[in-house]
């Protein structure tokens, strides 16, 4: 049986997988998928605390770390394609390699 306190992590991370494959925004997507790890890591922090072990508030730790780094790069990337393309809509996607 599932624990209660799962619930709004797998309601963030089926929202979030939701907006990633929706939205016709870059900068949309890439932050809706920062927000996977972000739910998942919320699961291991709540497993680490119900169980009593170090093991899932580390594996949280790291997922938090990367998906900052995730968002970082994310950004990066989004800020690089704006300077080219002027626009953030993945319809202008279709050419990014010159």
């Amino acid at each position: 049986m599932i624990e209660s306190f799962y619930f709004p992590a797998i309601i963030l991370f089926c929202i979030a997988m939701a907006g990633a494959i929706l939205k016709r925004n870059i900068l949309l997507s890439v932050l809706c998928t920062g927000l996977m790890p972000l739910s998942i890591a919320i699961m291991y922090y709540h497993f680490g605390l119900t169980n009593n072990k170090a093991s899932g508030t580390e594996a949280a730790l790291i997922l938090i770390i990367y998906a900052a780094l995730y968002m970082a790069f994310g950004l990066i990337y989004v800020l690089n394609f704006y300077n080219k393309k002027k626009s953030l809509m993945t319809e202008d996607m279709k050419i990014t390699i010159e």
